[in-house]
């Protein structure tokens, strides 16, 4: 499992995010590598736990994409067990509101996304269809009806 398409709501450089996924996972920075763009897994030496993938600046609201791919058994276990509150950690490491695509919906849509904020607690949100298919820009325009109570 990895999860992608997490929505920065602002820019964070290489090492602000080894730093924040290491915090968020009590590992060592040096045990996250970052990097732009991966075209394929690179091969990875064994003390890399977390894998990065950091993408091109987008415009909107939340212009940094990231893709955390983790390489260690125990951080995948801690992801999967409570999806929402490992995404809480993250994002309060990185010292940023969030988004990413809705873990419990059972009939994905692209305009709706999970809102992980610094304060209260993770919402759903719907985005502007016309600017996210047109620039790729996430920009949220309201809330969406809740599905079940998250943490």
């Amino acid at each position: 499992m990895s999860w992608y398409d997490i929505m920065i709501d602002g820019v964070r450089s290489d090492r602000e995010i080894a730093e924040a996924v290491a915090r968020a996972f009590d590992i060592q920075p040096a045990e996250v590598l970052v990097r732009e763009e991966l075209q394929d897994l690179p091969t990875l030496d064994t003390s890399i736990r977390v894998l990065c993938e950091r993408f091109a600046h987008a415009p909107g609201d939340f212009p940094l994409q990231l893709g955390v791919i983790p390489q260690d058994p125990t951080i995948l276990q801690c992801i999967e067990r409570d999806e929402v509150q490992a995404l809480r950690r993250v994002c309060a490491a990185l010292d940023a509101n969030c988004l990413l695509a809705d873990p419990d919906s059972l009939d994905p849509n692209p305009y709706v996304s999970l809102y992980v904020p610094l304060e209260g607690p993770p919402r759903r949100v719907y985005l502007d269809a016309e600017r996210l298919d047109r620039e790729d820009a996430y920009v949220i325009v309201s809330d969406a009806p809740a599905v079940a109570e998250l943490a």
